[in-house]
């Protein structure tokens, strides 16, 4: 889940007082005194041995102060080692369980629908904007084939999707007995069930089997329409967004020229997606500040999940914000929507 330590070591006291900074700023957004420090928390320690391990915190590169008289806030390095040494896991409320139910019931018939519903309960449960990619569409294959005649010169065409995406296509210009849509959709079946959608997109159907070579022509135009399916699915975008309004009331963005900046990213859909395609190898990422690939994004954090669809398809989910958040919830909250994802789509791909 987290990158690398930073090189510094705190003895037990210094870590109690890290843990509070960074609980009390996160709570209040404002500086926090010395003073302040001592009314909230049982540190048992006199009030000058409290300024001098903060001032050591802040020599260390772990806290900064805004201003001369002001408090101090955690750093991106006090951030990164409270994330990594001292953060304690949390539940995820029952409430924000019942909230990711709600959006994704009745909206579980193909994958982007499940994206778009589990990002808008991310973002109503952190109060953050969320995002995710969809299984690579280099991994999907076609699940399953449907074939049948509607009318004389209409036959309606469905494809499942190993992804649990589905597609309805009418196709015209022939005509079938129901016997041979059976035929055919046998055969469709057997010819084109696993091969990845890359592949139908460059080169369509293999050839017809030699027992149905007198419906070559009707295959032909299956054929054609298979690629054009799978080329249309490949060019869909790869992310989905959903803005959080709640995001936008962060004491950050009273800064107009922060609070643009912040707009402007959310719209740069490359950009975005070039950040959820950070390190996908662990269950979940948190990436503060520089670590996001970029000094301007040294104001924000990350947080990703991945989840899984069978053994191969995998997919990204998460949020971005200020440094400023509550990781543990946000955290939680976040492995807890990529395990339902999974699940779901899981569901979908293999009913």
């Amino acid at each position: 889940m987290s990158q690398s330590i930073p090189p510094v070591s705190l003895d037990d006291r210094q870590q109690r007082i890290l843990e509070a900074v960074v609980h009390d700023y996160v709570e209040t957004a404002e500086p926090v005194g010395s003073a302040a420090l001592l009314e909230r928390h049982p540190l048992g320690i006199r009030s000058a041995t409290l300024r001098s391990e903060m001032a050591l915190l802040a020599d260390r590169g772990l806290l900064v102060q805004p201003h001369t008289s002001s408090g101090r806030v955690p750093s991106n390095i006090g951030y990164r080692y409270y994330v990594n040494q001292l953060m304690r896991d949390v539940a995820v409320p029952i409430t924000a369980i019942d909230c990711i139910d709600n959006r994704i019931r009745g909206n579980d018939h193909h994958v982007e629908a499940v994206l778009d519903a589990s990002c808008q309960a991310l973002a109503d449960i952190t109060g953050l904007p969320s995002m995710a990619t969809p299984p690579a569409t280099g991994v999907v294959s076609i699940h399953r084939i449907f074939l049948s005649p509607v009318t004389a010169t209409q036959n309606l065409l469905v494809i499942l999707y190993s992804n649990g995406r589905s597609e309805n296509r009418i196709l015209t210009g022939f005509s079938l007995t129901a016997q041979e849509s059976w035929m055919l959709a046998d055969a469709l079946n057997e010819s084109a069930a696993g091969i990845a959608l890359a592949t139908l997109r460059d080169n369509g159907l293999p050839n017809i089997p030699r027992e149905l070579i007198a419906l070559s022509s009707v295959w032909s135009i299956i054929s054609n329409d298979v690629r054009t399916a799978a080329r249309d699915l490949c060019a869909l975008s790869p992310l989905v967004v959903h803005r959080s309004e709640a995001a936008l009331q962060h004491p950050e963005f009273r800064d107009v020229e922060r609070f643009g900046h912040f707009l402007t990213l959310m719209q740069e859909r490359a950009a975005l997606l070039e950040l959820l395609a950070g390190p996908t190898v662990m269950e979940s990422s948190v990436r503060i500040g520089a670590e996001l690939g970029s000094n301007d994004l040294g104001g924000y954090s990350m947080v990703t999940a991945t989840y899984s669809v069978g053994e191969s398809q995998q997919g990204t989910i998460g949020v971005i914000g200020p440094t400023r958040m509550r990781y543990p919830e946000v955290i939680a909250s976040v492995k807890h929507v990529a395990k339902t994802v999974g699940k779901v789509l899981q569901r979908l791909t293999f009913s």
